[in-house]
């Protein structure tokens, strides 16, 4: 019913040069209909945590030293997903994540 997927790329050490992307992070796919009959069958909710991490560099540089990673933003969120197919967060509802709610 699920599939875990996880991405991201090597550190290497003092091979750094220039600018670019990295990206890491991971997901858990399921198909929405099937995720709402497991959560209404076993009478639970689901909370999803999702963190997106923004870093910048100190140096675009090779300079033969480790390059710093500063965290330049980070935004954290927690999520319900009701087992009747409504979605909140820590102000409230924000809609549903499975279509209508009966």
């Amino acid at each position: 019913m699920f599939i875990h997927e996880a991405w991201g790329e090597p550190d290497k050490d003092n091979e750094w040069i220039g600018e670019g992307v990295r990206t890491d992070g991971e997901r858990l796919l399921v198909h929405r209909g099937q995720l709402r009959a497991f959560l209404a069958e076993q009478d639970l909710d689901l909370v999803v945590e999702v963190e997106i991490r923004r870093n910048d560099r100190e140096s675009g540089r090779y300079t033969g030293k480790k390059a710093k990673r500063e965290v330049e933003g980070r935004y954290d969120r927690l999520y319900r997903l009701d087992c009747d197919g409504g979605l909140h967060v820590a102000e409230g509802d924000i809609g549903t994540w499975s279509g209508a709610v009966p």
